[in-house]
């Protein structure tokens, strides 16, 4: 986990600009704690903190081409930078790093704003190009890594954006006093559990969507949004293809890209099948380097997993971690765990994997992959499928 911000202005930046962006940054200090990066122009800043996963001493960022005119920054990963560096070389590119992200500038070079389709995995990047003058922002697919976005007026009336990865470091560019809660936002929240994008709970910031870039210069930045991708324009499987094949491949594939890291890898593993699953795929790439936690209840309950877990650690030979649940310490904790979610979640099981965390971190594994999302794929919880029926059955006409 990395953390991006910046800002662009229709006029020159100022040092009250710079000394702002600086307080952004420093807010994302504990999303990498590893190194700082910092981009100046006349018109556009940028900075980061980087938390080291890929190319641990080559990887610093800002990354750029070969002269130098392009320059990224990016929060994420990207899953098939070895197959695209390796593309981009037999071109005829010169990659200096064996960082995933500066594969980002490459492709920009040759495919400018086509270029986020080749990648794969979960980011929020900045790209400057200096040659014309603008900023390319990007997201992720399904928008696994945030980006937020805030429009404002300088004191002499020059426009600018802001963007940062966290909602708690880009608010610091909005006056106290003009602070102010989203209803909209509270609204979803009590509806949802969440807030829905590009909605976020403060009035003036906004989300770039998933699955979109924007792109901004000095000149023009009011510009929207671009989608680059959408769930619904994906093609439908071929029904003569084994539906079991298809995913099996997909969750193989999909293991041995985001196990490969040149840090320590763990995985959240419940004792549930998706958890289970990812950790015996990614233990099958990444033999005896796969570390495995586990939380736990005090009294052991029967949703207490932890026996099943270990046993299915053991057999991958996984080193294993558990973590028992102390209810004073979880009330104690309740304010630092709303804040770690920056956007307010209501996740029955936030604080679980909000321990887990902490653990990976304290045992110093920073890379940790889990299960999530498995049920609500597949249909395994009741409620999914009782929507399904209640869906089909009030959209098929009757016989």
């Amino acid at each position: 986990m990395c953390g991006i911000s910046g800002v662009i202005c229709s006029a020159p930046l100022r040092t009250d600009d710079l000394v702002l962006l600086r307080a952004v940054n420093g807010a994302l200090l504990h999303r990498g704690p590893d190194a700082e990066g910092w981009l100046e122009t006349p018109y556009m800043a940028a900075a980061m903190r980087r938390l080291s996963i890929v190319d641990l001493s080559g990887g610093h960022q800002p990354l750029y081409n070969e002269d130098r005119s392009l320059a990224v920054l990016c929060n994420g990963e990207i899953y098939n930078h070895q197959q695209l560096r390796r593309d981009l070389v037999g071109r005829g590119h010169t990659v200096r790093t064996q960082s995933d992200v500066e594969t980002i500038v490459h492709l920009y070079e040759e495919k400018g704003a086509r270029a986020v389709v080749d990648l794969l995995g979960m980011f929020a990047f900045a790209l400057w190009d200096s040659g014309k003058g603008e900023l390319w922002l990007g997201r992720d697919r399904l928008g696994e890594k945030p980006l937020y976005l805030y429009r404002d007026r300088r004191s002499d009336g020059a426009s600018r954006v802001w963007w940062a990865s966290e909602l708690a470091a880009l608010v610091r560019v909005i006056p106290l006093a003009d602070r102010r809660l989203s209803s909209e936002a509270l609204y979803d929240f009590l509806t949802f559990q969440y807030c829905l994008e590009p909605g976020a709970p403060i009035v003036g910031i906004s989300q770039l969507p998933p699955g979109h870039t924007l792109t901004l210069s000095p000149a023009a930045l009011d510009a929207s949004p671009r989608r680059y991708w959408s769930m619904l324009d994906v093609p439908a499987l071929e029904t003569a293809r084994d539906p079991v094949e298809i995913v099996e491949r997909a969750l193989d594939v999909a293991c041995k890209r985001m196990g490969s890291a040149d840090v320590p890898v763990g995985v959240a593993l419940s004792g549930g099948i998706d958890s289970s699953l990812v950790a015996a795929l990614t233990a099958k790439h990444h033999p005896g380097q796969l570390h495995a936690f586990t939380i736990g209840y005090v009294g052991r309950p029967p949703t207490d997993e932890r026996d099943i877990a270990k046993r299915f650690a053991r057999s991958l030979n996984a080193e294993y971690t558990e973590v028992e649940i102390d209810l004073e310490r979880m009330v104690e904790d309740f304010p630092a765990l709303v804040a770690a979610m920056d956007t307010p979640v209501a996740d029955i099981a936030g604080y679980g994997y909000y321990e887990l965390c902490r653990a990976a971190r304290d045992a110093n594994v920073p890379v940790l992959l889990t299960g999530m999302g498995g049920d609500e794929f597949f249909w395994g919880y009741d409620w999914v499928r009782a929507v399904a029926r209640n869906y089909h059955e009030r959209n098929t006409p009757a016989a």
